[in-house]
């Protein structure tokens, strides 16, 4: 005897969805590949270019700004959305609120951000000062 089922169709994410995902990440800063490893399980599967999308518009609204860094020994730049200070972002937003921004704002960064990464970053002037207590 053979029974037919039918799986639950999942959505793709939307652009809101993928957008609110990387403002809430945790960390002051997110690349792609941090992203792919350690975002909600059903967001992990966007493109590069859903996620290059989201953070254009992150930076559009006002959240933060898009970094291209180069890393010694690597071929292509590192692509790095580096979150604005909880402080200075324009509230309300309809992409996530205040509160939930600023607690993620202030987590740890990433463990696939590379000390590379955060010296390039400090290097061009994308960060502030002081951003990664582990540079010194």
């Amino acid at each position: 005897m053979i029974t037919p089922t039918l799986d639950e169709t999942k959505d793709q994410p939307t652009l809101l969805t993928v957008m609110t995902a990387c403002a809430l990440f945790g960390g002051p800063v997110l690349t792609y590949r941090a992203f792919k490893q350690s975002a909600p399980r059903n967001i992990r599967g966007v493109a590069n270019s859903e996620f290059a999308a989201a953070i254009r518009g992150l930076e559009e609204a006002g959240v933060g700004k898009v970094c291209s860094v180069q890393i010694p020994r690597v071929t292509n730049p590192v692509i790095v959305f580096v979150k604005e200070d909880p402080d200075k972002v324009q509230w309300p937003k309809d992409i996530c609120c205040q509160t939930d921004y600023r607690a993620r704002f202030h987590q740890a960064v990433n463990k696939s951000i590379t000390i590379g990464i955060k010296r390039a970053l400090i290097a061009s002037n994308c960060v502030p000062d002081g951003m990664f207590a582990d540079i010194e």
